[in-house]
């Protein structure tokens, strides 16, 4: 297969081609000492270099012995947020810039020439283990090889490998520069192999990895269309990335059925019952609000109980104003407070007559101070005093704060 020509990797890895773009010394190497100055707020590292990558050194022959390692001295506000913090001994890849001295520099920093990370924690690319340096400077030996041929054009085939060769390095960077590129391989769908198709499976059980560049990387799988990974999609068992796969499956007309999500509620696992419910909620409103009617009630872990209210309250369907007044007045008699806040601001998120006529029941429910609460969030809904409900407060509800609050319009803080 011929490689077609093609555009620079403009659109590709930004994070890595920002951090070559502004370095004017590259390399690979190791931490081989750090010291810290002025009580530890300013760290010199020592970084052995033994191969520079920008400027690109000369070739040497196998024959000859390789050219001695050259030491960096990099310097690094460590009370600066975002800092590089690299560990002693740790091997890694070093994006370094001439050090901008100031007058502090000059008390504490020796005379002579020193260095500084650019972009902060981007200047340095940690390698995990020694074994696994290879896969983090790969890609940066091909990127830096394409930036340093001005003029040439890259072929389909090269672009495809270092967008792999991103997606497999154990570096959260690489890997999410991978993750955005994957978008630029056409027709990827039709051409993926399984070794690529290995490195996403990869990618997404990597735990090192944070969760969202994983939801990222789902969302790319969705948007390629890669149905080879549909199994590994619904495999997923991480409850942060269910609820997003769950999201793509349902894109991809695979995703798990309705009573196979219904028996998520009632895991062990308080993560999985939340991902569950917000998937019900997302596929149909008003029967996933009665699927989880009980969990705003019943569940033990009151995470749970507040992060399906404000679900419910998301999905903004006036099925959801049911359990919600459930859990209003469950968490009555100064039974939760904060259960009953969640519940209030989502019913305020739905809104409507539905969420006034339930506000409206709730202001002859529980202690006085919770009646004058429900009605006070029935006014913060825009009904005027003239609103029939208004009216039958007032004249049905004996509490004189309640009359005095809501014809004088002061605030529950002048009564609680």
């Amino acid at each position: 297969m011929v490689a077609v020509p093609t555009a620079s990797l403009a659109a590709d890895a930004p994070r890595l081609r920002a951090a070559l773009r502004q370095a004017t010394r590259v390399g690979i190497g190791q931490v081989t000492a750090a010291t810290d100055l002025d009580y530890g707020r300013l760290r010199v590292y020592e970084i052995s270099i033994t191969r520079l990558l920008k400027p690109m050194a000369p070739q040497f022959d196998a024959a000859e012995s390789p050219p001695p390692a050259e030491t960096f001295l990099v310097v690094s506000l460590t009370d600066e947020p975002g800092a590089a913090r690299p560990e002693s001994g740790q091997f890694g890849v070093a994006f370094l810039r001439p050090l901008r001295r100031n007058s502090y520099m000059d008390k504490y920093l020796a005379r002579g020439e020193h260095y500084a990370f650019v972009g902060g924690r981007d200047g340095w690319l940690g390698s995990p283990s020694p074994e696994q340096l290879a896969a983090i400077t790969r890609p940066v030996e091909q990127l830096t090889g394409f930036s340093q041929r001005p003029g040439s054009s890259i072929g389909l085939l090269a672009r495809r490998e270092f967008v792999f060769a991103l997606l497999a390095a154990p570096h959260p960077l690489l890997a999410d520069d991978g993750i955005v590129s994957l978008s630029s391989i056409a027709q990827l769908s039709a051409t993926i192999s399984e070794p690529e198709i290995d490195v996403l499976v990869a990618a997404l059980h990597n735990p090192a990895l944070p969760v969202r560049s994983r939801q990222r990387l789902i969302e790319e799988i969705v948007a390629a269309d890669l149905r080879q990974l549909i199994g590994t999609l619904q495999s997923l068992d991480d409850p942060a990335l269910q609820r997003t796969a769950w999201a793509g499956l349902r894109k991809m007309g695979a995703a798990p059925d309705d009573d196979a999500i219904r028996e998520k509620l009632a895991s062990r696992t308080a993560a999985v019952r939340i991902a569950a419910a917000r998937e019900l909620l997302a596929r149909d409103p008003a029967s996933g609000s009665r699927a989880v009617t009980a969990m705003v009630l019943d569940d033990p872990d009151k995470q749970v109980r507040l992060d399906v209210i404000k679900a419910l309250g998301e999905s903004g369907a006036e099925e959801a104003v049911v359990p919600l007044e459930k859990a209003f007045a469950a968490a009555g008699n100064g039974a939760d407070v904060e259960v009953r806040q969640s519940a209030t601001r989502a019913l305020l998120a739905i809104g409507g007559n539905t969420a006034a006529d339930a506000f409206h029941r709730l202001a002859f429910v529980g202690t006085p101070a919770e009646q004058r609460y429900a009605a006070f969030a029935l006014l913060s809904l825009g009904v005027g005093t003239d609103d029939p409900r208004v009216v039958d407060i007032l004249e049905r509800n004996p509490d004189e704060k309640m009359s005095e609050m809501i014809l004088h319009g002061l605030t529950m803080g002048e009564h609680d």
